[in-house]
């Protein structure tokens, strides 16, 4: 009886001793979703992949606009080996994805909210205003009528430029975006896209699972 008092002792403070280890462990996501993304990038482009970093700088009219929220860091241009670096780009030409890195999650899920809200307002709306909000609205009014795709995952939000021509890769622009979502998220994640059509004229924000 003795014997059986002391196993069952030890192996009752062995087990919490594992659960404390446990909770005191910080766990990983599955997946790195900017790894994950760069290998999107990867298949997309391959040997002419071309990765370009920029900090953020509050203020600019280009890509930076587009993300200027508050918690942003900086983005990463994924391109192909022909296209020229520029500070806060406003031609995209040649740019497969751009990857805003936030502080953490929640500064990424407010800018990505705040596309959402500024991604219904037409340019005639803002005329004369100042600030953020016009800059996003009218960067965005550009891209209603050839195609985008904008996401949020982690601490990141995703820019797919599109165009009215064929992707780089896969028959239709849905695959392709469907290619890119099986790349950040897990299988049955459902996800928050905004979405903009060659010549639709306007965004569709949804909730979609990647095929697979």
């Amino acid at each position: 009886m003795k014997i059986t008092y002391h196993l069952l002792l030890v192996l009752s403070i062995t087990l919490s001793a594992c659960g404390e280890e446990s909770a005191g462990q910080k766990i990983e996501p599955a997946k790195e979703v900017f790894d994950s993304a760069s290998q999107f990038a990867k298949l997309v482009l391959g040997e002419r992949l071309s990765v370009h970093y920029t900090e953020y700088k509050r203020g600019e009219v280009g890509v930076d606009g587009l993300f200027e929220s508050e918690g942003m860091i900086g983005y990463t241009i994924f391109s192909n080996e022909l296209y020229q670096k520029v500070p806060s780009p406003v031609d995209v030409t040649g740019c497969v994805l751009f990857a805003a890195k936030f502080e953490n999650e929640e500064s990424a899920k407010s800018a990505f909210v705040q596309l959402k809200s500024h991604s219904a307002i037409r340019a005639s709306e803002v005329e004369g205003l100042v600030g953020i909000l016009p800059v996003q609205v009218r960067y965005l009014e550009q891209m209603r009528n050839v195609g985008a795709f904008f996401t949020q995952q982690d601490n990141y939000v995703f820019y797919l430029p599109e165009t009215c021509e064929n992707p780089p890769v896969e028959s239709s622009w849905e695959d392709f975006e469907n290619l890119f979502l099986r790349f950040i998220t897990e299988k049955n994640e459902e996800i928050e896209v905004i979405n903009a059509d060659c010549e639709k004229d306007a965004f569709l924000i949804q909730k979609i699972e990647a095929r697979r």
